[in-house]
């Protein structure tokens, strides 16, 4: 569950997240794809890609890897609410108005990172009924990709 790169705390965000989302009946695989985390749900659509941000640095580039992968939603999980709230201004600048819909970023100090099952249950829902995205992958077709086999 570690590369080289990363440092403990990282590793440790992960572990947290992975037993809280194992711990509530989710299929949990970490680093697939490329994201932190992969979490879903027997009677849930859709996959949700989690990362671990403890800076803005590399957070764009892995929402857009996430879902480019085939993520119905991707949850970013900071260490701070400085950094939470640098990555969701970043993100309305750089992200297309319905990708931002499949972004949800939030502070480990948040109460939706400390109930973490229902956080992902939510976004899992409403991926499934989000029209605005799927207009948006029948008109680009290149945002393709599917993790459902993991």
């Amino acid at each position: 569950m570690k590369h080289a790169h990363e440092t403990q705390e990282h590793v440790s965000m992960k572990l947290t997240y992975f037993h809280a989302l194992t711990n509530s009946g989710f299929m949990v695989k970490a680093e697939e794809v490329g994201a932190d985390l992969v979490a879903f749900k027997p009677g849930l659509q859709g996959i949700c890609a989690l990362e671990m941000e403890r800076s803005v640095r590399n957070a764009i580039k892995n929402i857009l890897r996430d879902l480019k992968s085939g993520a119905s939603h991707v949850v970013t999980i900071t260490d701070s609410q400085t950094t939470r709230d640098q990555i969701i201004r970043k993100a309305a600048r750089h992200l297309p108005h319905a990708i931002q819909s499949r972004v949800s970023v939030i502070c480990m100090l948040d109460p939706e990172a400390i109930d973490i099952a229902q956080t992902v249950t939510k976004a899992l829902c409403y991926a499934a009924e989000d029209s605005e995205f799927q207009k948006f992958i029948e008109r680009n077709p290149h945002w393709g990709g599917d993790i459902r086999g993991l």
